[in-house]
């Protein structure tokens, strides 16, 4: 008997310490999400009605939201380009998006050195960012590789893409471009995978071709994936941007803000109230847009998945 308490004693205090533990390690997620999402959220929202006055307080006011239209209507305004510049770099991720669904499908039918292809197309998914950028403004600056090939095997000079507004922000637009496929083409890849080899076949017999194939079987079978990762892309409407300060160290730099960037550098410098009121306005704006592409995503479902 004194075996069978034993036993039974020591398996409460091993399910005791267990739930511990667990609630131990779910008390991490729950403080940061406290601290990170609830708190931060809300003083965003707080702030977003704020103005700091010169004694320290706080008076409550739309004069924020008032400001962000008068900044809009400012020709050369930062808030307007760097609007412009977040459409640019959205605009960019629709065509990533639709590149990668390309891509992944021909690496998935096995092309001619498709496992290389996957390697060099998840390259700059695992290399630091820093020496990527680093490369990347090497090769295309005026002295760099690039330059000098063109110049001995065309005689053009190319000009400093980097120095010039009407180049700077199109420099670093197709930089996330050119190295931002390989985490978005393991999911495809992943998706078309699941798909059975009698579909493929089946379309085969019938007489489809690659173009069918792709159009017909291919994106309807994967169209849960596809239809997700478009819904995030529309959530990225005004939170597109790129590796700016990596390019710029921080410095505005002809014309190079998008809308998170400036929001970032006003923070920084200390200005929470005015940046505050700015992502809570394109948040709102934001919110129908996702809800409509969600429901036009879920309209073009065919209930069929694999």
């Amino acid at each position: 008997m004194k075996n069978e308490s034993s036993k039974v004693n020591g398996k409460r205090i091993f399910e005791r310490r267990g739930k511990i533990f667990a609630y131990c390690m779910v008390s991490v997620a729950v403080v940061h999400f406290l601290i990170f999402f609830v708190y931060l959220n809300f003083e965003q929202f707080r702030m977003a009605f704020a103005y700091e006055l010169a004694d320290g307080s706080e008076k409550f006011t739309f004069d924020n939201f008032t400001r962000i239209f008068t900044d809009l209507k400012l020709p050369n305004s930062i808030m307007l380009y760097s609007l412009v510049n977040t459409m640019q770099y959205w605009l960019m991720g629709v065509v990533k998006l639709i590149v990668t669904v390309f891509v992944s499908y021909f690496l998935w039918k096995k092309v001619a050195g498709n496992k290389l292809f996957i390697i060099l197309f998840f390259l700059p998914s695992i290399i630091p960012s820093v020496l990527y950028v680093t490369l990347f403004k090497n090769m295309i600056s005026s002295v760099g590789p690039l330059a000098v090939i063109l110049k001995d095997l065309f005689g053009y000079e190319m000009p400093p893409l980097m120095a010039q507004p009407e180049t700077a922000t199109n420099t670093i637009v197709f930089f996330t471009f050119w190295a931002g496929y390989g985490v978005n083409m393991l999911l495809y890849l992943g998706a078309f995978g699941r798909i059975p080899d009698g579909v493929i076949d089946a379309g085969k017999i019938d007489g489809c071709g690659w173009l069918r194939e792709l159009w017909s079987i291919a994106l309807p079978l994967i169209w849960e994936t596809l239809s997700v990762m478009l819904i995030l892309n529309v959530s990225t409407l005004f939170t597109a941007t790129g590796p700016i300060l990596l390019f710029t160290n921080g410095v505005e730099y002809n014309h190079t803000y998008t809308l998170s960037f400036w929001i970032y550098q006003e923070v920084s410098a200390g200005n929470l109230y005015y940046p505050s009121a700015v992502g809570l306005f394109f948040t709102v704006v934001a919110i129908p847009l996702v809800i409509i592409s969600r429901w036009i995503t879920a309209k073009l479902n065919k209930g069929v998945t694999y």
